[in-house]
């Protein structure tokens, strides 16, 4: 605006214009600087920032329908099988046996025989009483239910509890005795025996069974049973304390002991370098075999006074 009027100044001194043309120019110039304004259109704000849309929460899935071509869920396994029935297979000879000086009716029924001995092989006996005799059943091994069953052993020093003579009077270790269940079995937890002069190694077992009264006995058989030398002398060699008997040299083995009988020896399974020990399955059937030993001298005993069958597992 200034730089317009002041040349139109500069004529007014020269010329001398009248004010009514300098104000007709002044009011044409208004008029177009106000177009000019007008025209110019406004800076355009910023738009709003768009609120942020809230995500939908996500809805459970629907569960989708099975396929007609899908498999269907496995079947359930099968209940176990039923025990089977009382073994009908025919049994091997078991000759009785002595019971020798160390029997005690004790009378202390019990499955487990350690008692609170800290040492020895631990060794469990699982025994099946049969009965061998019944006509019908002659040599089937038809089991026993409610046989009476004792066990009695040396310790690992060759010593029984309850003899003055080994100084072991009122204690009771290593004896018991256990009923066969509804299946004709019971079982004992011991330990492998040891061995003292003039035996090899054995356990004594006595079966009676009463009858129905449990007063009259039908069967009251006695016998051994004995283990393989092998392992008797690696536990002998190198456990302890059956390695500890100071300068006692084990003088009798299976070879030589009057009374032993391969049919006796019965099978092991574990070691005993396992915590478990030892583990056997005895079956015995009733009575046991007579059968006449051939001491080392010449002479003869007789072992036994029955007649039956047995079966060692």
């Amino acid at each position: 605006m200034a730089i317009l009027v002041s040349p139109l100044l500069g004529l007014r001194a020269r010329h001398g214009p009248s004010l009514h043309a300098i104000l007709v120019i002044l009011a044409s110039l208004a008029l177009q600087s106000g177009c000019m304004i007008e025209a110019r259109p406004p800076h355009p704000s910023p738009p709003p920032n768009p609120p942020h849309p809230t995500p939908p929460h996500p809805s459970p899935p629907s569960p989708t329908p099975p396929s007609p071509h899908s498999r269907p869920p496995p079947p359930p396994p099968p209940p176990p099988p039923p025990p089977p029935p009382p073994s009908t297979q025919n049994c091997t000879q078991l000759h009785e046996l002595s019971e020798g000086p160390y029997w005690i009716e004790e009378n202390i029924e019990a499955s487990n025989v350690r008692l609170n001995l800290s040492y020895g092989v631990p060794l469990n006996i699982t025994f099946k009483i049969a009965n061998g005799t019944l006509s019908e059943l002659a040599g089937s091994c038809v089991t026993i239910e409610g046989a009476r069953v004792d066990l009695w052993q040396c310790r690992y020093d060759g010593l029984y509890s309850d003899e003055e003579d080994d100084g072991t009077t009122g204690e009771t270790w290593l004896r018991g005795y256990q009923y066969t269940n509804s299946t004709g079995y019971t079982s004992f937890d011991t330990i492998y025996p040891g061995w003292y002069t003039s035996r090899t190694v054995h356990i004594h077992v006595r079966v009676r069974v009463y009858d129905d009264d449990g007063n009259t006995t039908l069967y009251d058989d006695t016998t051994q049973l004995y283990f393989d030398d092998t392992i008797t002398n690696a536990i002998i060699a190198d456990v302890y304390p059956y390695n500890d008997r100071g300068y006692a040299v084990r003088d009798t083995f299976n070879s030589n002991d009057p009374l032993f009988t391969t049919t006796n020896v019965i099978s092991l399974t574990g070691s005993y370098n396992d915590s478990d020990g030892y583990s056997s399955i005895v079956e015995l059937s009733l009575p046991f075999s007579t059968s006449v030993l051939v001491l080392g001298n010449g002479k003869s005993i007789r072992s036994g006074d029955g007649g039956g069958f047995a079966s060692i597992l």
